[in-house]
């Protein structure tokens, strides 16, 4: 770079120099690459920005500082996979929060019609399962309990000591109009 390398050159795979920066956690080139005038939305050849693959990389201060310089929440690759759905998938709640606090849409389908939601529903992320659903409504998240329930479903606890409600999500459908939210049947149900 020092020697006057080519800073829009990519790859075999279409990676850029941003991109391999946080693939490979280096912070310096990283924020060198912010300095220059290079566009932050470009893409590789899976379709994936400098944002989902600092998601996918769980590199959460890169993620934060992506969006803070306006990198919107909503760019997806190919498979219309989002860095919020990246971060769900890993399970990784500091990112899914820096997501959240930009106003990440959490009912954005990929094209298999999984959202963030329901992949943390179907994956047992009770935690994120709650984040999202409280931010699904415009409410601020409460610091409350979510624990694994059964086979794709996760009980949530409003309050503790509260019986919890079951979530549900059929894989592969679109929107939260398919979660099945519950109260148990008895108290012994979860």
């Amino acid at each position: 770079i020092r020697k006057g390398a080519d800073l829009s050159q990519r790859d075999k795979s279409g990676m850029t120099i941003l991109m391999r920066s946080i693939t490979r956690g280096n912070d310096e080139i990283f924020k060198f690459m912010l300095t220059q005038n290079i566009a932050l939305d470009d893409r590789n050849k899976l379709g994936e920005t400098a944002l989902i693959i600092a998601a996918n990389c769980s590199q959460k201060d890169m993620v934060a500082t992506l969006l803070d310089r306006g990198v919107s929440t909503d760019q997806c690759d190919d498979r219309k996979v989002t860095g919020l759905m990246s971060a769900v998938f890993r399970g990784n709640a500091l990112i899914v929060e820096i997501f959240l606090k930009h106003n990440a849409n959490v009912d954005t389908a990929d094209i298999d019609g999984n959202t963030a939601l329901s992949i943390a529903i179907v994956r047992g992320y009770g935690k994120l399962s709650q984040m999202m659903l409280f931010a699904l409504n415009g409410l601020p998240v409460p610091n409350n309990w979510a624990t694994r329930h059964t086979d794709d479903t996760t009980a949530l606890y409003l309050q503790p000591g509260d019986f919890p409600f079951l979530l549900k999500a059929n894989g592969g459908t679109k929107g939260h109009d398919n979660y099945l939210v519950r109260p148990p049947k008895q108290p012994d149900e979860y």
